[in-house]
């Protein structure tokens, strides 16, 4: 999250609210909002897995079907959509480097040979490192920063490839050194990868550190495809590609509201959403509900001492019908059923944990009520996590050797 003037009082509104604490009032674990009704429950759970980098639906076990992979500290997993655990894999990295865990970790196909790879910062070395399907480590790359992996998803013929911010330059590596090439000269910060051009180019977004702020778009050649200031004086901002993964928007956090823009900078929502400010990350998507689609499904993500997440649904019209805030760091969102006529049911990422919700049968079209004040949210959501406790049971449990 980048702010200017407010940045001290940020850092103290983080600390108190990480607490549970805002304007006298403690906001419960659970639902805050409940217009949309959803149950959720656990469903994965391994104490072994620590934060959950990505979740990905695909086929990728040679069993016919679609599995989720889930992509985490110490290695892989492929579950059934019912989650029923069909591959794990862990990553070796312990007895090499002497690292306890890895950031960012992402699954990519960097030879094109129909297997995955997958790469991740190691934590403390801050070295980059490739692994194949095995979990055996195939390449490392010294990096010197432990911040902004971007794997970058071709299409067509092309390899996928990744994008390390070794600070002052944007360089890209591929299956080996020959491929490797710097793309951008100069500061970038959160960079963020953005999805794909209707050419199959990946994009890029980035913001640079002048006055005021701008967020920059290149394609995976480092060739300029937006430049623009940004309008607010404190902000983060993520991705929010179509569903079929093509770059069109993003979303941004300007105080307690999250504003959609398009890729050049123009606003097309802004949405209030209570605590907005106290994250710097957001996995995005349009899902449909009741009466059709647009609506808005966001899962914000807290760093530093502000180690919870929040969920937030906003109706086709902008208002907020749903929130609930969970325990520590939140994870990458999936949408696992999309139906036309209904909510969608959705995985959310935490750690050591992936959380199911689904929605509640027959719910009838929502109606807003996001314009209670914080507390007064609060304040209902106390009362309404008296009436019905989030009591969630495991639906899949895995139990993992220890690691060396």
């Amino acid at each position: 999250m980048h702010s200017r003037p407010a940045l001290i009082l940020s850092l103290i509104y983080v600390s108190a609210w990480s607490l549970g604490c805002t304007t006298g009032t403690k906001l419960p674990i659970g639902i805050i909002t409940e217009e949309a009704a959803f149950d959720n429950d656990i469903f994965l759970f391994e104490g072994h897995m620590n934060l959950i980098h990505e979740i990905r639906l695909g086929e990728f076990n040679p069993s016919p079907g679609r599995e989720i992979l889930i992509v985490c500290d110490d290695g892989y997993r492929i579950l059934t959509t019912r989650g029923k655990l069909l591959r794990q894999v862990g990553f070796s990295y312990n007895k090499r480097w002497n690292a306890h865990s890895i950031w960012g970790g992402r699954a990519l196909d960097l030879d094109q040979d129909g297997r995955l790879e997958f790469v991740g910062v190691l934590n403390p070395q801050g070295r980059t490192v490739v692994f194949d399907w095995e979990g055996k480590p195939i390449r490392d790359v010294y990096s010197t920063t432990y911040a902004d992996l971007v794997v970058l998803n071709a299409t067509g013929d092309q390899r996928d490839k990744f994008m390390i911010n070794q600070w002052q330059r944007l360089a890209v590596y591929g299956a080996n050194p020959s491929e490797d090439k710097t793309v951008y000269k100069g500061v970038a910060m959160n960079v963020q990868p953005l999805g794909n051009n209707a050419k199959g180019q990946p994009l890029i977004g980035f913001d640079t550190p002048e006055a005021p702020w701008h967020i920059v778009i290149i394609d995976g050649r480092g060739a300029q495809i937006h430049r623009w200031a940004v309008p607010w004086d404190s902000f983060t901002f993520s991705p929010m590609p179509n569903a079929d993964g093509q770059a069109s928007r993003m979303v941004f956090s300007d105080g307690d509201h999250l504003v959609v823009t398009d890729l050049a900078g123009k606003p097309l929502r802004r949405y209030k959403a209570p605590f907005a400010r106290m994250f710097a990350h957001f996995h995005a998507a349009t899902v449909n509900g009741p009466d059709g689609g647009g609506y808005l499904l966001v899962v914000a993500n807290g760093t530093g001492e502000n180690h919870v997440h929040m969920v937030y649904l906003f109706h086709p019209d902008g208002e907020l019908i749903f929130q609930w805030r969970g325990w520590d760091n939140g994870g990458p969102l999936l949408i696992l059923e999309a139906p036309q006529r209904n909510y969608p049911t959705f995985l959310v990422g935490g750690r050591n944990e992936i959380r199911r919700f689904s929605p509640r049968p027959n719910m009838p079209p929502s109606h807003p009520t996001s314009d209670l004040s914080p507390t007064q949210q609060a304040e209902a959501g106390r009362l309404a996590t008296s009436v019905r406790h989030d009591t969630p049971k495991p639906s899949s449990q895995v139990e993992t050797p220890g690691r060396d």
